[in-house]
């Protein structure tokens, strides 16, 4: 988890704790669909009882999955 929090702030220069953290997520996810960053945290973020987090699950193992094929 502490290897999250670097690689995030560093990323996004932001504390990886704070509450507005998923807002700005889904923002950069949105203007910015194939930085795979964003979908990983935005993901990470995401309750696991939401039907959010399935969605988010599905574009997020798109990037990953690919990445491990090539």
């Amino acid at each position: 988890m502490q290897n999250n929090a670097i690689i995030f702030e560093s990323l996004f220069n932001r504390n990886f704790s704070d509450a507005e953290n998923t807002e700005f997520l889904k923002e950069i996810a949105e203007r910015h669909p194939y930085f795979s960053p964003a979908q990983f945290f935005l993901l990470h973020r995401s309750k696991e009882d939401s039907g959010q987090f399935e969605k988010q699950a599905v574009k997020t193992n798109i990037f990953f999955k690919a990445a491990l094929t090539l």
